[in-house]
C-alpha cells in the first residue's frame, strides 16, 4: 500500500494564529483565569490540550468572572456578544481569523450602501452567525439551489461566502443569483487555503482508491473535504483520531490518500500516518520484514543523522590531514548518543506527536540508555589524544545532555 499525504493538510493561517495566541496567553498569565468564548476551533483533541493548560470554554459573556482574560474564537462572534464583553471588566484578546474579519467589514460596508447580503454557508455555523450580525441579522443564508428559489425580491444584493465553504458550490450559486437580481456584487471570500485543500482532494482522486480525512466531526471544512472525496468516487473515511482506523478496511486498498481539515494539528496527522504504516507493515512479504524492521530501527534511533555527521567529519579530517576513521567514529558515537539520550529524556513531550517512537524507547529504555553511555565514553576516549578536541567534546556532551532540562 502506498500512502499519499496532501501538502495542504492541517492548520490554516487563521487557526494557527488563534491556537498560538491561546497557548501564549495561557503561558504568560498562569495566575489569571483564561477563557475562550466558544471553542477556539472545532477540534476536540486541541481543546483537550488547552483544558490541560487551564484554558476553559464558555458559551456566553455572562459566564466570565471579572478580571478574567477572554479570547474570541477563530470563527469570530456576533457583534452584540463582542459589545457585551467590552462592557465587562475583562481583558479581551481577539483571535478572529483576519479573513473572517475582512468578510465582516465587507458586509457592514455594503449594508450601509443599501445592499442586501446573501451568505453562502451553514446557517448555524459560528462564523455565519457572526457575519449575520454585521447586517443587523438581516442577511440571507443559503446552501443550495433550492434555497435561492425561496429568497425574497431585492434591488441590490451582496454575495459572500463562509470562508470554509465549497468554492465550486459558491461559484455555481453566485451565477444563479446574478440571474435573479438586477444588481449583484459578488465577492469570493472562500479562503485560499480552503480552496487549495479541496482541489487537492479532487486531484488525489486520480491516483488513490481511498482517502482518510482527519479532523473534528463538528468542523465544517473537514466535513466538506469528506463530501468532496465521496463526490469524487473515493472510499472516504472521516476520522478524528488514528484509533478510528479499521485495519480490515484499510488493507483492501493499494493506494490511500490522507488529508485534514484546517483545524487539525499536524501531530494528529502524523499519528494517523504512523498507524497506517503500522497497518501496512502487517502485510509485507516475509522476505522484506527484516530489511523493513532495520530501516525502521535506523529511523527511530537517528542512525542516518549520525552517519551523515560522521561522513562530514571524515571529509573534513582528510582535508586537514587528520585521522579520518577516528574523527568519523567520534562524530558518529557523539551524535548517535545525543539523539538517543535526548529521546529518552523527552518521552512525555514526544508522546503526543510520535507515539510509535515513545513505545519503542519505553520498551528498550535500559538497552539504549546503556548504549548511549557507552557511545559517550567511546567518543571521549577517541578524542583524548587531541586535547582541544577532548575538552570540546566534554562541553558538547554536557550541552547535549542538559538540552531537555528546563
Amino acid at each position: 500500500m502506498r500512502i499519499f499525504l496532501a501538502k495542504k493538510a492541517g492548520f490554516c493561517m487563521g487557526v494557527k494564529r488563534a491556537v498560538d495566541l491561546v497557548f501564549k496567553t495561557a503561558r504568560q498569565h498562569k495566575n489569571h483565569p483564561v477563557f475562550t468564548l466558544g471553542p477556539i476551533i472545532h477540534n476536540p483533541q486541541v481543546l483537550h490540550l488547552l483544558e490541560k493548560q487551564g484554558v476553559r470554554t464558555i458559551d456566553a459573556p455572562e459566564q466570565v468572572p471579572p478580571g478574567s482574560i477572554v479570547i474570541i474564537r477563530a470563527h469570530g462572534v456576533p457583534l452584540g456578544v463582542k459589545n457585551k464583553l467590552s462592557q465587562q471588566k475583562v481583558v479581551i484578546i481577539d483571535a478572529t481569523c483576519p479573513r473572517v474579519l475582512k468578510v465582516q467589514q465587507l458586509i457592514k460596508q455594503y449594508c450601509q450602501r443599501g445592499y442586501q447580503p446573501i451568505i453562502v454557508g451553514e446557517r448555524e455555523h459560528p462564523e455565519v452567525k457572526g457575519l449575520c450580525s454585521y447586517a443587523q441579522n438581516k442577511a440571507w443564508t443559503i446552501g443550495s439551489e433550492e434555497d435561492i428559489k425561496k429568497l425574497p425580491q431585492a434591488q441590490k444584493v451582496l454575495v459572500v461566502a463562509q470562508t470554509t465553504q465549497n468554492e465550486r458550490l459558491f461559484k455555481r450559486l453566485a451565477e444563479l443569483i446574478k440571474k435573479r437580481y438586477p444588481e449583484v456584487k459578488v465577492f469570493n471570500t472562500v479562503c485560499n487555503s480552503t480552496h487549495e485543500r479541496q482541489e487537492e482532494v479532487r486531484d488525489m482522486a486520480k491516483k488513490v482508491e481511498a482517502v482518510v480525512v482527519v479532523g473534528g466531526k463538528m468542523s465544517g471544512n473537514t466535513r466538506r473535504l469528506a463530501q468532496i472525496g465521496n463526490e469524487a468516487g473515493l472510499n472516504t473515511y472521516h476520522i478524528e483520531t488514528e484509533d478510528e482506523l479499521n485495519p480490515e478496511e484499510i488493507t483492501k486498498f493499494k493506494t490511500i490518500g490522507v488529508t485534514a481539515g484546517a483545524s487539525t494539528p499536524y501531530w494528529l496527522i502524523r499519528r494517523v500516518i504512523f498507524r497506517l504504516e503500522d497497518i501496512l507493515s502487517r502485510n509485507i512479504p516475509l522476505w522484506w520484514r527484516i530489511p523493513y524492521k532495520l530501516t525502521k530501527l535506523f529511523l527511530l534511533t537517528n542512525f542516518w543523522a549520525a552517519l551523515g555527521g560522521a561522513s562530514l567529519a571524515i571529509i573534513g579530517s582528510r582535508l586537514n590531514g587528520l585521522n579520518p576513521s577516528r574523527a568519523g567514529l567520534i562524530a558518529f558515537t557523539y551524535l548517535w548518543a545525543m539523539h538517543v539520550l535526548n529521546h529518552l529524556t523527552s518521552l512525555e513531550t514526544t508522546r503526543l506527536t510520535d507515539p510509535a517512537r515513545v513505545r519503542f524507547y519505553e520498551k528498550n529504555r535500559l538497552l539504549f540508555s546503556t548504549l548511549g553511555i557507552i557511545c559517550i565514553l567511546i567518543s571521549l576516549k577517541l578524542s583524548k589524544p587531541w586535547p582541544l578536541a577532548f575538552f570540546t567534546m566534554i562541553f558538547l556532551i554536557t550541552s547535549g545532555l542538559i538540552y531537555n532540562i528546563e
